[in-house]
Parts: structure tokens; C-alpha cells; sequence
């Protein structure tokens, strides 16, 4: 698709948001940002599209759409918590947004969104809970992990996580992994900032009788543990590797 035609669908769609009298409108123009080529925006404008959009949408219609979806009274509560989230994991890719105020001040609706749908495991849900994980992963970018406040986030996650892995949702797996990454894409860390990855990790050993799965877990737990510097396996990991072991038998 022509650079000048995509430039062209986000100023329609974001000459609609703004000139927008009722919510209605706002969501219809924002359902018609997500369907445009975010990949041709992005060769086409580079970061300039993601800043034009904060400057026109902002946080405060995102999060109005993410707690009317928390209500869970409309029909589309579903498709209120995705298009916001779609949003805002657009948001995510620039640094000059994701490291603003206004990005962080989310945090607590997109915590309420992920431990509300981490209760289902339909496909709707599994996709929301990956952008919710993104908004963190993201957030955690601009928080460095020896703060408490990373500490926190990481433990909230982690157990959140671990909440989705017991009612067997695949997206948690992939989700560890991605905030794992991000405890192994910073310097050595103690084993504190790593362990509740290793805990939501070693959840989803319990409940997986997916052997690729297990595998790739248990040499996350292994990477885990080197970059915390950590000499004995922890024995929550060999009592989670022990007993899928024993079920294996």
C-alpha cells in the first residue's frame, strides 16, 4: 500500500476522533485506526504516526473504554478492551510516549483488566491478556529492577500469570518468556528480581503435559538462574521439576 494512502486512512480516521460529539464516534474511529497498515505507517512516517495519535486520541478515552469493558454490561465490553489495548501496545513502541507520565498512569486499569480476563481462556481473552503483558513489559523499560517499584510489577505479573497458566491458557507461556526476557536483557541481577518469573514458570510445569513445553521452560528456569548468579537451583524449581517428572512416569 502507497505511503501517501495509509497517511491518508490515519488522518480521516483521527479528523473523526477529534471532531467526534459522542463516544460512539471516538470507538468507530478508532476501530478504523486499527485496521490500517501499521507496518506501511511505520515505513512511512517512522515514530512521527505514534505521536500524532497520542496527540490526538491521549490516555483519557483509553482508559474510559478499558473500565466500561471492566463493568462487563455491554456486548462489546470484548471489543472496548482490545481496540484500547491495540492503542496503547501502538503507543508502547515509541519511546517519547512509553516513557511518559501519562503511559504510567494506566498501569492500575491495564492491572484490573489483566486479573479480570486472566478468570477466562477463550481466544478473546488470551488475546488481551498478551497486551496487557505488553503494556508492562514495556512500562518496565523505563523502571529500572532494582526500584521496588519494578519488584512489584514483576511480582504482580508473575502471579497474574500464574493465575492464567492454571486454567492451562497457552498465552502464559508465551507471556513468561517475554518478561523473562526482559529480567535477562539487564545486567546480573539478584535472584529476587528473577524469582517470580521462575514461580509462574514452574506453575506452568505443573499444568503442562506438553513436553516441547516443559523443555523450553525448564531451559528458561536454567537462563534464569545464570543471570541471577544463583549456584543451587532454587527447590521450588526442582520440586516443580521432580514432580512433572514423577507424572511423566
Amino acid at each position: 500500500m502507497a505511503a501517501g494512502e495509509v497517511v491518508g486512512q490515519l488522518n480521516a480516521a483521527l479528523a473523526i476522533f477529534t471532531g467526534a460529539a459522542r463516544d460512539e464516534e471516538r470507538f468507530a474511529s478508532l476501530l478504523m485506526v486499527t485496521r490500517i497498515d501499521a507496518a506501511a505507517l511505520r515505513a512511512a512516517c517512522g515514530d512521527a504516526y505514534i505521536l500524532q495519535l497520542r496527540d490526538a486520541i491521549g490516555f483519557v478515552f483509553l482508559q474510559r473504554l478499558l473500565k466500561t469493558a471492566l463493568k462487563g454490561k455491554s456486548e462489546n465490553a470484548d471489543l472496548f478492551a482490545a481496540i484500547s489495548l491495540s492503542i496503547l501496545h501502538v503507543f508502547s513502541e515509541a519511546t517519547a510516549v512509553s516513557a511518559t507520565p501519562e503511559y504510567a498512569g494506566m498501569e492500575a486499569v491495564v492491572a484490573s483488566v489483566l486479573e479480570a480476563y486472566a478468570q477466562r481462556a477463550d481466544p478473546s481473552a488470551r488475546a488481551i491478556i498478551a497486551d496487557c503483558t505488553h503494556y508492562f513489559l514495556a512500562l518496565l523499560q523505563h523502571v529500572p529492577l532494582t526500584e521496588p517499584r519494578a519488584r512489584q510489577l514483576l511480582t504482580h505479573m508473575a502471579a497474574t500469570l500464574a493465575n492464567v497458566a492454571v486454567r492451562a491458557n497457552q498465552t502464559a507461556l508465551q507471556a513468561a518468556i517475554a518478561l523473562a526476557a526482559k529480567v535477562l536483557s539487564d545486567a546480573v541481577l539478584p535472584f529476587a528480581a528473577c524469582e517470580p518469573c521462575i514461580e509462574a514458570l514452574c506453575v506452568i510445569f505443573l499444568e503442562s503435559s506438553d513436553q516441547p513445553k516443559f523443555l523450553a521452560a525448564s531451559a528458561l528456569v536454567s537462563a534464569l538462574e545464570r543471570a541471577a548468579d544463583v549456584k543451587h537451583t532454587p527447590s521450588i524449581v526442582m520440586s516443580a521439576s521432580e514432580q512433572q517428572q514423577q507424572q511423566q512416569q
